[in-house]
């Protein structure tokens, strides 16, 4: 298990854990884990943010634990968490950050919408969380948050399926992984981050 260095950690630094899946089947850990990275992706774009790298965070999946032993494991002063419910094309977003320090929210928020909004409710969770660690964002930042990003729901799944394989590192899941990127690229071929997981 990989642990940071010990010490106070940086007063502006987070680790998001891989979101819970709570659909009532359980068959969509894939895009929950899509949706918490790519949250990560986005806050790496903040100056004077520091993130915990995905292999660190996501070492947490499906383990039940204390925020701030996590948070002390990670060298990070707070911790975002939350779980994603989808049914057909509705799904219930919740996301908390909460601080190492006391245990207490910072920030917390539910969002019920269609699927088609996943990218504004990712938008909405990576600026409140930068607000909440008083981090302000310039136009360039929020700019970069988005680069690469698709408006294609069918195409994002898709995506988010070949990066769940992807992170399976083995040959037979890497040949999925770029059948799925490539099928992301085949609706929407301006889809940057699709490219960059071919």
């Amino acid at each position: 298990t990989a642990t940071l260095s010990p010490g106070e950690p940086p007063q502006a630094s987070v680790a998001v854990l891989p979101f819970v899946d709570m659909s009532e089947s359980q068959d969509q850990q894939y895009f929950c884990d899509g949706v918490a990275e790519e949250i990560l992706n986005s806050l790496t774009h903040v100056r004077g943010l520091s993130v915990a790298a995905r292999t660190a965070s996501f070492q947490f999946k499906g383990r039940s634990g204390d925020i701030a032993d996590i948070a002390r494991r990670l060298n990070v002063a707070a911790v975002l968490e939350g779980s994603v419910r989808k049914s057909g094309d509705r799904m219930r977003v919740t996301a908390q950050l909460v601080s190492a320090r006391d245990g207490f929210h910072l920030w917390s928020e539910r969002f019920d919408v269609v699927v088609a909004d996943v990218f504004a409710v990712q938008e909405r969770i990576a600026e409140s969380i930068a607000a909440a660690l008083r981090i302000s964002l310039d136009p360039e930042q929020r700019r970069l948050m988005q680069v690469g990003q698709t408006r294609s729901v069918e195409a994002y799944d898709h995506y988010l399926r070949g990066l769940s394989y992807f992170h399976s590192f083995s040959w037979r899941t890497m040949e999925y992984a770029r059948q799925m990127f490539l099928e992301a690229i085949e609706i929407d071929p301006g889809f940057g981050r699709a490219w960059a997981g071919l």
